[in-house]
């Protein structure tokens, strides 16, 4: 009998210390549960360092998630994988359609890539869901002007200016496109605010100068391009602007040392060549006009026929009636002239 209860008792006591070794289901589903979630945690928030890695974890031991595969997405198109991050863009739009968010991403990765037409849809997409979006009506508008849709980019880039107006982007890109549709005028109005907003940006004044130039005020433009290339002395396109100011108020001796500036760092800028040789043959100075003329010509930039007629009648007199063609490196310099 004594043995018998010794052997309940062992029994029971073997049972007790087996059930304090177990664990229920939800307790076993709960460390991994906590896992995934902190890991989900660090692909999205943006202070945690190697997120990528995070969200391919994520990606990997919740394969659905639309969520994380727009974030792994978005990630890799920021870290210059374009490609990759598209298709987890395209896998986040199947998983979730009609995401603003997603649109905007996807449109935004695919602009890098180059496939506009897709890109063009997404942003559409997005300002569709979220019309008073600025970031995507900025991304939409821009993409309309290299597209060479000019008034549409107006429309779309006014509304993201008018959105938020302190930004500088919109204003900047509102101007460009309205000198596109060759309206000066509104054209620096827009300028002028992105100057206000960004004083020491040269691009900005470089912009604004020109803008000023062709609205017929060149006086006003030569202000804001000398202080474009007083910001940034190596920009060669804000030196060619600045000589066509020169140009237009006739002040030939500083468009020639501006154009002759921007072909220090830049050779190979064919309008450069030939506004400095045109300027150049005001001056009398033939030869060395003809040498910028030939390399004008060599980048395709073809002279208007006035400047042609011009030049004969300025550099060759006695041979004014000459079919010649000016710029095959075979016309004869004329005596007594050039520099």
């Amino acid at each position: 009998m004594r043995t018998k209860s010794w052997l309940l008792l062992l029994a029971m006591g073997l049972l007790l210390g087996g059930c304090a070794g177990v664990q229920t289901a939800g307790e076993d589903s709960q460390p991994a549960g906590l896992g995934l979630d902190k890991i989900r945690q660090a692909c999205l928030d943006e202070h945690v360092e190697n997120r990528i890695a995070a969200c391919r974890k994520a990606v990997r031991l919740a394969p659905g998630e639309w969520r994380t595969e727009m974030q792994l997405g978005w990630l890799l198109y920021r870290a210059g994988r374009v490609p990759e991050g598209v298709a987890h863009l395209r896998k986040a739009d199947r998983l979730h359609p009609q995401d603003a968010e997603i649109n905007y991403r996807l449109g935004v990765a695919l602009l890098k890539r180059g496939d506009l037409d897709s890109a063009k849809r997404c942003l559409e997409r997005c300002v569709t869901l979220q019309p008073k979006r600025y970031d995507a009506l900025l991304a939409l508008g821009s993409l309309l002007r290299r597209r060479g849709k000019t008034q549409e980019a107006i429309q779309v880039l006014g509304e993201a200016s008018q959105l938020d107006p302190g930004q500088a982007r919109a204003w900047a890109q509102l101007s460009l496109a309205l000198s596109r549709a060759g309206k000066w005028h509104e054209a620096v109005a827009a300028a002028r605010k992105v100057v206000e907003l960004e004083p020491n940006d040269p691009n900005a004044r470089s912009n604004l100068g020109l803008f000023l130039t062709n609205a017929g005020q060149a006086a006003d433009a030569i202000e804001h391009l000398e202080k474009a290339v007083a910001l940034d002395g190596g920009n060669p396109t804000a030196w060619y602007n600045l000589g066509l100011a020169y140009t237009a108020t006739e002040d030939y001796e500083r468009a020639s040392q501006a154009f002759d500036f921007a072909l220090r760092f830049k050779d190979d800028f064919g309008q450069a060549h030939h506004n400095l040789a045109v300027v150049l043959m005001t001056l009398g100075l033939c030869r060395l006009s003809e040498v910028h003329f030939d390399r004008a010509h060599q980048l395709r930039v073809k002279s208007a026929q006035v400047v042609l007629d011009q030049f004969q009648k300025l550099c060759h007199p006695q041979q004014s009636d000459s079919t010649e063609p000016l710029g095959t490196g075979t016309s004869k310099n004329s005596s007594g002239t050039g520099g």
